[in-house]
């Protein structure tokens, strides 16, 4: 029996927008960052998702395991349409800022289990390996450069330092893009965990798509994200709900 794939794509949010942080209390913004600004726990975080407009629905799951007090194992697994994608990034700390080391990304399906993503920094050399995949590049890099996991826990860095606006340097396929973000306000949340009080963060475009991302991060959980959703040109709408935190 053929099976034909289906004509959507699984959404690329799923890769980069589930950012997860510690459950801690929070300061608020525009106050001074206390000491527990500058560290991090190891936690495991699990979203409910929805792809409209085919109500279609699936999971994802992010863990950060730390296995001393200077590296860590940061990984993703999304779950939807029977496909699953995995990411894994291996990295030290600069404070509460990751220092990526290595990232690897696979893509399974009932036929396929294919890593398509691989990155090993060099920064002595100041350098990435990365390797989309048939296409291989090497790219310098400077302070400040991540994987497309690690940048998550430097943005998650920014918010619990007071910051309103970010931009990181992230190594995609054999590129290196820019991304921007920027708190816009703070709105009330209905989830799984109750009603939260949120720091609503929008990704700015750079103008070569019309995808619209908008974040929600607890200021209870240590600006944990809960809620996520990305719009894409052709409308379709990807929504992304926390249900389940714990901190190990």
């Amino acid at each position: 029996m053929n099976i034909k794939k289906p004509k959507h794509r699984l959404p690329a949010i799923i890769v980069s927008a589930l950012i997860l942080l510690p459950l801690l209390s929070a300061p608020g913004f525009g106050q001074s960052a206390p000491q527990s600004a500058m560290h991090i726990q190891p936690f495991t975080a699990t979203y409910d998702s929805v792809w409209y407009p085919l109500s279609l629905k699936g999971s994802a799951t992010r863990t950060l395991q730390i296995n001393n007090p200077n590296h860590g194992l940061f990984t993703f697994e999304g779950k939807m349409m029977g496909a699953t994608l995995q990411e894994k990034s291996s990295l030290q700390w600069n404070g509460c800022i990751p220092v990526p080391r290595s990232f690897s990304r696979t893509k399974k399906h009932i036929f396929s289990n294919k890593t398509v993503d691989q990155q090993t920094f060099n920064w002595p050399a100041r350098q990435v390996s990365a390797r989309h995949k048939e296409r291989m590049a090497k790219l310098a890099i400077t302070d400040g450069t991540f994987d497309p996991l690690s940048y998550q826990l430097a943005l998650r860095c920014g918010l619990k330092q007071g910051k309103t606006q970010f931009e990181y340097d992230v190594v995609r396929k054999t590129k290196v893009k820019r991304y921007h973000f920027e708190v816009v306000g703070e709105e009330s949340i209905s989830t799984a965990l109750g009603a939260l009080q949120a720091i609503k963060v929008i990704r700015s475009s750079d103008g070569s798509n019309n995808k619209q991302t908008t974040l929600w991060f607890s200021k209870a959980h240590d600006f944990t994200l809960i809620k996520l959703e990305q719009k894409e040109a052709d409308d379709n709408l990807y929504v992304f709900t926390i249900r389940e935190l714990t901190i190990h």
